[in-house]
């Protein structure tokens, strides 16, 4: 039986489904619901939000930042809706293709793609990505990473029920849904963040400067084995012009240190064409 705070309502669970079901029979809409049944339906998503909810009153229900988590759930509930409305308008077209290759490929980018840009402007979809929201910003687990081990679990269990050949092909899906999801969460402003410690820092920038146009940053520093003063280069650059920049600092100063890293969602970097 479902419960509340006022008590049990006397309905069980699979009643429940019987009358979604037959509601949606009435509407015209195709749904089975059923325990071995891979097709998301107007049940399947009714019975799934009422979850999802729950699961975030539950999650965020002492958090302090009320105003961000109001527009987190309404971003959340918005995204449910607008999901189980196109799912309930896309059910009765036919499937483009029959390919299971071509349903991972394209299904995997098209499901990052959605998830990712609903995670980006601050909302869910299901459970799972509240869940995983919440432990992003709780202990900085990748959204992407924590999505792809809760959902690998669940298709080794998947497996058990139905075959391993699907159970495999679910996998592939969401390995492709994670990098599609770090791919528009981190942006497509991708950049290198380099560190250069060398004897010759004012000779090193100013090439840096003159002849690559990058912009730079000195930084005052401390030699940790003689303790002297030293001069460190700190600057931002695309990912095509870092060889450049190595060559010429090692041109300087074979014996410079140079340290590089990746940076997302870059802003304020200037672009400099290769061709330069």
């Amino acid at each position: 039986m479902f419960k509340s705070k006022k008590g049990d309502f006397p309905i069980t669970r699979q009643q429940a489904y019987r009358i979604i079901n037959k509601v949606a029979k009435e509407v015209g809409i195709d749904s089975k619901i059923g325990t071995h049944t891979l097709r998301k339906t107007f049940g399947y998503h009714a019975y799934r939000g009422g979850i999802a909810v729950s699961l975030l009153q539950q999650i965020f229900h002492h958090s302090s930042k009320g105003e961000t988590m109001k527009k987190f759930i309404v971003r959340t509930l918005y995204a449910n809706v607008i999901t189980s409305v196109a799912l309930i308008y896309l059910a009765p077209f036919a499937a483009i293709t029959s390919s299971e290759v071509l349903i991972v490929l394209y299904g995997g980018v098209l499901l990052g793609l959605g998830i990712g840009l609903v995670v980006k402007a601050g909302g869910a979809i299901d459970g799972s990505e509240m869940l995983a929201v919440w432990m992003n910003k709780k202990y900085s687990i990748p959204i992407s990473k924590f999505l792809l081990v809760i959902n690998a679990f669940i298709f080794i269990m998947a497996a058990m029920v139905f075959t391993l050949e699907k159970a495999m092909f679910s996998v592939a899906i969401f390995f492709i849904v994670t990098k599609v999801i770090d791919f528009v969460l981190d942006g497509i402003n991708q950049g290198k963040s380099i560190m250069i410690i060398s004897t010759k820092p004012e000779e090193i920038g100013q090439k840096l400067v003159d002849e690559l146009g990058i912009s730079i940053t000195y930084l005052n520093g401390t030699g940790g084995y003689k303790g002297d003063d030293i001069r460190l280069i700190y600057c931002i650059t695309d990912r095509f012009m870092y060889p450049k920049l190595k060559d010429l600092v090692l041109s300087i100063d074979k014996f410079a240190i140079l340290e590089a890293s990746f940076v997302t969602e870059t802003t304020g970097v200037q672009k400099n064409s290769l061709l330069k």
